[in-house]
């Protein structure tokens, strides 16, 4: 585990605990939230990453550290909070996916403002995550002072829309408020879920071109659960369509795996080096596809958001005969 300040990844957004169904009919409390979870998947890649948001001083909050910490993440100590720590109640379709009732007022994670985030962002930060309940409307002005002074020490950004339609009333608005981070991406990931709800009715090519018109350089990556991904640089655009495993358990965590695991890949593959990054070849391309689709294969297998480490990625991905 690296230190608080030498982290290359830092995260910001919500930690979640998610309470999900057992088969006695109880709820089991686990950690979650989208950009939590990214950080603890790439904590577990072997990734130096640092959650930035604030935590609970509550028993909760104490469970979120711990399994951060655990996971391989870091965490800056001071930064408690006395509101409780947000709750989400899951239920699982016959399919093993999950809706959400969010308890997202008055919580831990929203009681910041920009210079929180920023005062805290260690100097070695290669490149800020966030997205999903972090970027709703009401909080989207926050968001943008804080990547603004990190785009102008070339710090990459990467947005998960992870569009929560259930949480806000004003969808045009919601809409809008993500749009307007696009030109702020370097790297900008939608579902195919994300993007039907959000009202979009192009392809996935037109979608990926007016983005990246939009971005300075950027990637756009889509997914499409069991299906795989489609994605995307300036130059080129590749598609996989994922990995088949025996049995899904659920998918809660499935797309923050994928996440991680992309981000994890481009750290690896380019060292978030954005001309490399740009200039990334089809073969290229689908070796993150390949990294990214791995570890949220591996993560349906398991109950919750379980994230593979680094060497459960390269032997699923050596069973399938797919280099590494």
């Amino acid at each position: 585990m690296s230190s608080f300040n030498e982290s290359v990844f830092g995260v910001f957004g919500e930690a979640i605990i998610d309470l999900l169904p057992t088969q006695k009919g109880n709820l089991k409390p686990n950690p979650g939230g989208s950009p939590y979870n990214v950080a603890r998947a790439l904590g577990k890649q072997g990734m130096s990453v640092s959650y930035l948001s604030p935590l609970s001083q509550d028993h909760l909050g104490d469970v979120l550290k711990n399994q951060l910490l655990t996971d391989g993440g870091v965490v800056d100590e001071d930064f408690r909070v006395s509101k409780p720590t947000s709750l989400a109640v899951v239920q699982l379709n016959d399919e093993g996916i999950p809706s959400y009732s969010l308890y997202r007022e008055g919580i831990a994670d929203r009681e910041y403002d920009a210079q929180d985030i920023l005062s805290r962002i260690p100097h070695s930060i290669r490149l800020l995550h966030t997205g999903s309940l972090a970027v709703i409307p009401e909080d989207i002005s926050r968001v943008i002072e804080i990547i603004e002074p990190l785009k102008s020490r070339d710090v990459l950004i990467s947005i998960d829309f992870n569009f929560r339609p259930n949480i806000v009333q004003d969808h045009p608005a919601y809409v809008r408020g993500l749009e307007s981070l696009v030109p702020c991406c370097d790297l900008l990931k939608a579902s195919d879920e994300d993007l039907h709800m959000m009202g979009y009715t192009q392809s996935f090519d037109e979608l990926a071109a007016r983005f990246l018109t939009q971005m300075d350089s950027g990637m756009v990556v889509f997914t499409r659960g069991e299906k795989g991904a489609f994605l995307y640089n300036q130059k080129h655009q590749v598609e996989f369509e994922g990995f088949i495993v025996e049995q899904v358990v659920d998918t809660v965590g499935a797309g923050d795996s994928f996440q991680a695991g992309l981000l994890s890949a481009l750290h690896q593959k380019y060292a978030l080096d954005k001309a490399k990054m740009s200039n990334a070849s089809p073969a290229g391309l689908a070796q993150l596809l390949h990294w990214a689709c791995a570890c949220a294969a591996i993560n349906v297998t398991r109950q919750g958001c379980n994230p593979p480490n680094s060497e459960e990625t390269i032997a699923f991905l050596d069973a399938q005969d797919i280099t590494a």
